[in-house]
């Protein structure tokens, strides 16, 4: 296992992202579908830009934290980036929740992983710094 601290908080992140965004894909009768698909071509690219986000992020988390042998130097320096731009896209998901139903609860499901995104990176990046 990693020694980092962080890992479980990236790992959820990755998994709650991207099963959400699964489930408005696959489910049409979910409320996120229809809220985020409606909005055309940008409410798909947002969501299909969720699930590669945190398959990206399930990955770095299997390679440098759940499998050391395995790390990637690269990966591991630049992981702020990937969760970074996985809260941009929450944002962009709830802009289109916002555009089409208003301020909603649903905006939540966007919001707290995107703030928890960011909050995760920013500590990710402080502790790499200190070392």
């Amino acid at each position: 296992m990693s020694r980092d601290p962080f890992w479980l908080a990236r790992l959820t992140i990755s998994l709650w992202v991207g099963s959400s965004a699964l489930i408005a894909l696959m489910r049409p009768d979910s409320l996120m579908a229809k809220t985020v698909l409606p909005s055309g071509a940008l409410g798909g690219v947002a969501l299909w830009g969720l699930v590669a986000v945190s398959l990206i992020g399930l990955l770095d988390n299997l390679m440098n934290d759940l499998l050391p042998r395995c790390s990637l130097r690269l990966a591991m320096r630049h992981r702020h980036t990937g969760f970074m731009a996985m809260s941009i896209a929450l944002v962009l998901c709830a802009g289109v929740v916002a555009k089409h139903e208003g301020l909603s609860p649903l905006l939540l499901n966007y919001m707290l992983p995107a703030a928890l995104a960011v909050w995760v990176s920013f500590l990710d990046v402080f502790a790499r710094y200190k070392q």
